[in-house]
């Protein structure tokens, strides 16, 4: 088994919000924190302020860890 972490950078929060590995891998579970009626206005909310974040520190920083496990079949 190996461990690392990977950071993967965005020049704002609308370019986090819309990139594939993150709608892949993230997004569906984000939303699904929030009730469906309210889920419009607070993702709105969640990049606009992303997008404060990012213009205020000149990009934004996701660090995502890693895991890659290798096995062996026995019989």
């Amino acid at each position: 088994a190996e461990h690392e972490v990977e950071t993967m950078r965005f020049s704002d929060g609308s370019a986090l919000l819309r990139h594939y590995f993150i709608k892949l891998g993230f997004l569906g579970a984000w939303k699904r924190v929030v009730d469906p009626e309210d889920r419009e206005a607070a993702f709105r909310k969640l990049e606009e302020n992303l997008n404060a974040l990012a213009r205020d520190r000149g990009d934004l920083c996701l660090t995502i860890p890693m895991a890659y496990l290798e096995g062996e079949r026995t019989s």
